[in-house]
C-alpha cells in the first residue's frame, strides 16, 4: 500500500535515466520499484544484506564507497527516524557528499508509526528518533539544506501520514 502512495511522487520526481542510490535499502524492494518506476539504474545500500539481489547491491558502514556526486539521487525512505538523533547529520552529509539531490520519505510520527515499527524492528537495538514535519524542516534547514516539502496525499482512513522532502 504504501508503494501506491508514493510512487507518483517518485516518478515525478527522478527524471529517467538517472543514477540513483537508494540508502538504507533493506530488502532492496523498494529500491526494485524505484527502478521501475523512474526507468533508472538504482543502487540499494544499507548495513546489513538481507540475501535479495532485486538491484545491485553495497554493503556499507560509515563511508558509502562512491565518488562525489556520483549519483543524480539519493532516496532515503523511512530510515532516518531509525538513525540516533546525533548521528542524522553526518549521515546525511554523507549521502549528499555522492548525490546531487535527497528524496527523504519519513512517517509523521503517531501511535500507529511507533506500534508498526516496534512491531517491524523486535528486540533490535533500534532508536525511533522520529521527527514531525516542522521539526524536520528547521533541523534540515540548520545543516545547510535548501529543504523543499512535497506535501503527499493519502487515502481516506490511511494511517500514516509521509513528510516528503527534496533536499539540495
Amino acid at each position: 500500500m504504501k508503494w501506491r502512495v508514493i510512487a507518483p511522487y517518485y516518478k515525478k520526481l527522478i527524471k529517467a535515466k538517472s543514477k540513483v542510490i537508494d540508502v538504507g535499502a533493506g530488502d532492496l524492494y523498494i529500491s526494485m520499484l524505484i527502478a521501475d518506476v523512474s526507468n533508472s539504474e538504482v543502487v540499494g545500500a544499507d548495513i546489513k544484506d538481507y540475501g535479495t539481489n532485486y538491484v545491485k547491491k553495497v554493503i556499507f558502514k560509515d563511508k558509502l564507497p562512491f565518488k562525489d556526486n556520483y549519483f543524480d539521487y539519493a532516496t532515503i525512505n523511512e530510515v532516518l527516524h531509525h538513525v540516533e538523533y546525533v548521528r542524522q547529520k553526518d549521515f546525511l552529509k554523507e549521502v549528499k557528499r555522492i548525490a546531487k539531490k535527497i528524496i527523504l520519505l519519513e512517517d509523521n510520527p503517531n501511535l500507529f508509526v511507533y506500534f508498526l515499527e516496534k512491531l517491524h524492528t523486535g528486540k533490535m537495538p533500534t532508536p525511533f528518533a522520529f521527527r514531525k514535519k516542522e521539526e524536520w524542516i528547521d533541523f534540515l534547514k540548520k545543516i545547510g539544506f535548501k529543504v523543499t516539502h512535497v506535501p503527499v496525499k493519502r487515502p481516506f482512513l490511511y494511517p500514516v501520514k509521509y513528510c516528503l522532502f527534496v533536499l539540495e
